[in-house]
């Protein structure tokens, strides 16, 4: 052994620490394999274990090999010395590998006691703050009391010296007053007609040591220095021999706790009582049934939520999952119950797994996570440079999923490499992530990523688009405002997503030359030119004096009734029948038909309602298809040229498979739709696919998304501008 103890007299000492437990044969073996493991081949260790303790073995060596536990201080180190105790019940594929584990520390603690060696500061604070309280929680009293007296004599030898003096001093007088007060008791009881067991209950230096330091006591004042524990037969019993200590002493009435009657949340029972000796020493007495008894020493009721609440830690969200372990043991120790039954409920409650970084700090992670996942929980910037991992210092894939007690480290590509995450992360069929946190901070990444890309291909357009009208001088700022946007970066990313279509772009470029038009220049303004640089009062005077031509009679769209003047639909959102729309009069392109929903419009009615002029729909072009006598129209599917066509374009998001974009084209052609452009990009781990289609009404359009959401990985159908 690593403190210079024989490994045989290490597993011979555990094994007797067990026997007292009331364990299987089993962990006799366990204790030999887990430590033959260290120094034998893994064939040979394998083989000896079988199936039956392969995996008890694997998950012993690990909690073996656990000895941090972070440094005292603060709710966070309390939090992570919580995890430290979940994770060793998680690890726990055989239950009784906690116990072994416990009893291991009880027997090298005892060797160093004995053959006065010290054992390392972090071992002892370990077993204070990790292991301890497990088994308080598994309500083996007898080994937590001496594992902690152990180590806090280890860990804090000047104030374990100072109350043991302070108790040495009064030993010999104390356990001569015990003996009298206990005969005495067991007299009385007996005249009384009451059967009990009366005992002297030892206080503990760590016990009374955290009491003191709680409740802010000197030594002199703590009233449970002195304790009598009585045992009985039954519920009444405790009662009536608590009737008979109150007659035979002055009882301290604030001091009185009945948890028969109010039980502790944990099941906790028995009575509790501070009494004044005859020379006003205080005295605790405990008074319980047999069966109360065996609860709390045998760990079926143990107080150990009430302890641990009272020292700073409270209920965290996996008490559920770990009371269903606790239980399970608790049962194991009372009861010998077959592990099987148990393993099966413990698998079931594990919904977390606990893993350790290089420097022992424990992380608690979903199951199945991987080295991805223990990345991004480190740190984000820690997750997008990960590049390799290695599980208890052997390399494994990116995708390989962890289990409690592994060590984890990860191998990151420099900072100034600029290297981010892949795009299979997101891929679920590869198993990269699990965690919704890595996902988020990897899907983060490629948004962040997009938007960069699409910033520069915004910037660009733009650009040349300036260059081209001979507006460079035009500051980009100016433009966004004038065109109703907050912040060139909002301009940049519409004209890059296409959301903004060119000709919206143009007019808003050339708006102040028409603005600064002379009224006496050599080249006057045209009639739609004048125009558009009226109000929509004067615009309608004027155009009532334009005679309409034979073949505005049958236009698509009437601008205020009059059907021959210059008008185009807007590329922003493609109305067609029987949209409403309404007219914005532009400058140089005549009336701009938009749908009322169109959130360009919205913005061109806030900065020039005075612009705005009404438009509708020509006879021909509200026609319904649907009224149509042919079966194919019947179905909502338009016979080819026999109606006006107005451009729509939908959006289909799916997921990437192979043949989509045939079967698109294949509907459109089934259909009897003339698909005019198509085109597809990857974003967010989807194929999105904007489609643009020649259609003559609503009908038929709704028709159509019907069909593309019928085909196989289709997520979202939906017309741009809606």
């Amino acid at each position: 052994m690593p403190n210079g103890e024989a490994i045989v007299d290490h597993c011979d000492g555990t094994n007797q620490i067990l026997l007292g437990l009331v364990t299987s044969p089993k962990v006799q073996a366990l204790v030999w394999l887990a430590l033959a493991s260290a120094v034998l081949p893994k064939a040979d260790v394998e083989r000896l274990a079988g199936d039956e303790l392969k995996d008890s073995v694997v998950a012993l060596r690990s909690l073996f090999l656990m000895q941090t536990v972070p440094t005292e201080g603060g709710k966070r180190d309390l939090a992570e010395q919580e995890l430290l105790r979940r994770m060793f019940l998680a690890m726990s594929a055989d239950a009784q590998v906690v116990l072994v584990r416990l009893a291991s520390r009880l027997q090298s603690l005892r060797f160093h006691a004995q053959s006065k060696t010290r054992p390392s500061l972090e071992q002892a604070r370990f077993t204070l703050r990790v292991l301890s309280p497990l088994a308080n929680r598994l309500g083996l009293g007898q080994l937590k009391w001496e594992m902690e007296d152990l180590a806090f004599r280890f860990s804090d030898e000047t104030s374990y010296h100072q109350i043991a003096k302070a108790l040495d001093e009064k030993r010999s007088q104390r356990e001569l007053f015990i003996s009298d007060l206990t005969d005495e008791i067991q007299a009385g009881l007996a005249s009384a007609g009451l059967k009990a067991k009366v005992s002297g209950r030892p206080k503990h230096i760590y016990s009374i040591y955290n009491k003191m330091r709680i409740k802010n006591l000197p030594i002199e004042k703590l009233l449970d220095l002195r304790a009598i524990r009585i045992v009985v037969g039954q519920i009444d019993d405790c009662y009536a021999a608590l009737d008979w200590i109150h007659k035979r002493f002055s009882p301290l009435l604030s001091e009185f706790d009945d948890y028969i009657a109010r039980p502790k949340p944990n099941g906790y029972r028995s009575l509790h009582t501070v009494v004044l000796h005859e020379d006003a020493r205080p005295v605790e007495v405990q008074i319980r049934s047999e069966l109360m008894h065996r609860e709390a020493e045998l760990g079926f009721a143990s107080h150990w939520h009430y302890k641990e609440t009272s020292t700073g830690l409270s209920r965290s969200k996996g008490e559920a999952q770990d009371q269903d372990r606790i239980d399970y043991v608790r049962q194991l120790i009372a009861w010998k119950q077959d592990l099987s039954h148990g393993n099966k409920a413990i698998s079931k409650a594990s919904k977390a797994i606990y893993v350790l970084t290089p420097q022992g700090k424990v992380l608690e992670l979903p199951q199945e996570a991987t080295p991805i996942d223990f990345a991004y929980l480190l740190h984000t910037d820690l997750g997008h440079r990960c590049r390799g991992a290695k599980i208890d210092g052997v390399m494994v894939t990116l995708n390989t999923s962890l289990r409690s007690g592994q060590t984890v480290e990860i191998l990151a590509a420099r900072a100034s490499d600029q290297l981010g995450p892949s795009r299979d992360w997101l891929n679920p069929s590869l198993g990269y992530v699990k965690s919704s946190r890595a996902k988020t901070k990897v899907r983060q990444w490629f948004h962040a990523l997009d938007e960069q890309r699409d910033l520069a291909i915004g910037r660009a357009k733009l650009e040349k688009l300036l260059q081209r009208e001979g507006k460079t001088a035009l500051a980009h700022e100016e433009l966004a405002n004038r065109m109703g946007f907050e912040g060139v970066k909002a301009l940049f990313l519409s004209l890059a997503r296409e959301e903004l279509s060119s000709r919206a772009l143009e007019n808003a470029v050339r708006f102040d030359a028409y603005q600064a038009l002379p009224a006496d220049s050599k080249h006057p303004p045209t009639l739609l030119e004048a125009q558009s640089s009226l109000s929509a009062a004067q615009f309608r005077a004027t155009a009532k004096a334009v005679k309409p031509s034979a073949a505005g009679q049958h236009s698509r769209i009437l601008v205020d009734g009059v059907a021959s003047l210059l008008h185009h639909l807007a590329g922003c959102c493609r109305p067609i029948p029987p949209d409403e729309i309404s007219g914005f009069i532009t400058r140089g392109e005549g009336v701009s038909v938009h749908r009322i929903s169109c959130s360009t419009y919205g913005r061109l009615l806030n900065r020039h309602p005075e612009r705005v002029i009404p438009v509708s729909w020509g006879a021909d072009a509200g026609s319904d298809p649907s009224g149509r006598k042919s079966e194919q129209t019947r179905r909502g599917v338009r016979d080819s040229h026999d109606l006006p066509a107005f451009a729509t374009e939908l959006l289909v998001r799916a997921n990437d498979r192979q043949g989509l974009l045939r079967d698109l084209t294949e509907l459109m052609s089934r259909l009897k739709v003339r698909m005019t452009s198509i085109r597809s990009y990857t974003k967010r781990e989807q194929l999105n696919i904007r489609l643009t289609l020649e259609l003559s009404h609503q009908r038929e359009l709704s028709f159509v998304i019907k069909k593309l959401r019928e085909l196989p990985g289709i997520l979202l159908t939906s017309r741009i501008g809606d």
